[in-house]
């Protein structure tokens, strides 16, 4: 049987049945039972109809399942901190001891995650809009610089205000970056400056600049911002939808990646987001469930030997890249409308949490308490303390700055087409 012009290969055979979307009601079941060795969180929609082309268009539809996946990678990010700040590190201790430390370890994975997870999202929409033929610079620019600043001048600002703060009331070992964690390792009062300031305003953190104060997750900022910029210039000079303009950036593009070939291993896993979209967009698994629980393994497998191999964030990228091609490509999603609720607004701000969550640790850490402890009742209790108030301060920074994301962009949308009607 030949394929339909304009269909995807489809992969797994098996009839489905698909319900209607209401309150209490699931998204999709099938009519197939999931198998049992798999969350009942979770079922799997193809990712298009019968008779539908699964093209761009059919790929803005919100997946709950990346955003708890979101959601976990920056609560991972978060807690890792509190934790490095409230406890000393791991020296010996039973079962629990061990899978505590280790569960509120992999900061850094969490932010691989990230960057691949970002390359299907933004790369994805670079994409999606030249296969439209609805690419433009000036929206693409306006809508990753408001999605940056809205979040990061605010954050900027609750840094330099906390951290002065704190170093006016506490300005011990925390602060002058002596105290033994790997979370502060300088003197965050070098480091307040306006000219570092601007420096982190301007995407230049780790390449021209130290991080803004004590706001340490500021570096991988910087990385997503140039791989913003340097993706869309080599993709759309190789589309139909190039201009001389756009031909013209190519060399200053080249400039910046070597000078910051730093960035370049980072922007590799960035590019396996991508390459995901693209994947997403040519193939669809019916019954997803082995292919997620093989994907599913391979990730923690990658994770454990990531943490004592050098090449550990190539290992992980690869681990999350192929989990990110088993949810897209069967269209995973969760059937709990409470939990798909939870996880949608918990990955909404999961950039404010990622931005303002340390800074305000440090306060609280360096004015209560001082010193760190060891893991126990004292030390839990501690943490769970900062945890619940990093994460309601930072709902109450997301809720007046980055909830209104789209507004802004209308707002400035507006401004730009007048000025450019009285330009023309």
């Amino acid at each position: 049987m030949r394929k339909p012009p304009g269909l995807p290969w489809r992969i797994g055979s098996g009839d489905r049945h698909q319900h209607g979307v209401g309150f209490g009601q699931p998204f999709v079941k099938w009519t197939r039972p999931p198998s049992v060795f798999w969350p009942v969180i979770l079922r799997w929609h193809p990712a298009t109809n019968p008779g539908e082309k699964m093209n761009t268009e059919n790929t803005t539809r919100r997946n709950a399942t990346l955003d708890l996946i979101r959601s976990l990678a920056a609560a991972e990010v978060a807690i890792g901190h509190m934790r490095n700040l409230v406890m000393f590190d791991f020296v010996s201790g039973g079962f629990a001891a061990k899978a505590f430390y280790l569960l509120t370890a992999f900061g850094k994975q969490a932010v691989i995650v990230f960057f691949v997870l970002s390359g299907y999202l933004v790369g994805g929409s670079v994409v999606r809009d030249v296969r439209r033929n609805s690419w433009s610079w000036q929206k693409y620019l306006l809508d990753r610089f408001t999605r940056l600043w809205i979040v990061l001048i605010p954050a900027l600002l609750l840094t330099l205000f906390w951290d002065h703060i704190g170093i006016s009331i506490a300005n011990g070992s925390f602060y002058r970056g002596t105290e033994g964690n790997w979370v502060t390792r300088v003197d965050i009062s070098e480091n307040l400056g306006f000219n570092q300031l601007i420096c982190n305003a301007a995407f230049l953190q780790t390449l021209a600049c130290n991080t803004f104060g004590s706001n340490g997750p500021l570096w991988s900022l910087a990385n997503e911002f140039w791989y913003y910029m340097w993706f869309p210039v080599f993709y759309v000079a190789a589309s139909k939808a190039r201009t001389p303009r756009g031909i013209a950036l190519i060399v200053p593009a080249i400039v910046a990646m070597v000078a910051f070939a730093g960035l370049l291993e980072g922007f590799s896993y960035w590019l396996l987001g991508v390459v995901a979209y693209e994947i997403r967009l040519r193939v669809s698994i019916k019954n997803g469930t082995p292919y997620i629980m093989v994907a599913t393994a391979a990730l923690v497998i990658s994770l454990v030997i990531g943490k004592t191999s050098s090449y550990g964030h190539a290992i992980t990228a690869a681990g999350f890249f192929l989990l990110l091609v088993a949810i897209t490509t069967s269209g995973a999603q969760i059937i709990s409308p409470t939990i798909s609720k939870i996880a949608s607004g918990f990955s909404d701000m999961s950039y404010t949490l990622y931005l303002t969550h340390l800074p305000l640790t440090m306060f609280l850490v360096a004015v209560l308490f001082g010193e760190r402890v060891p893991l126990g009742t004292t030390g839990l209790i501690r943490l769970a303390a900062i945890a619940i108030g990093c994460f309601a301060y930072s709902y109450a920074v997301y809720y007046l700055f980055e909830r209104n994301t789209t507004s802004l962009r209308a707002i400035l949308a507006r401004g730009v087409s007048i000025n450019s009607k009285k330009a023309g």
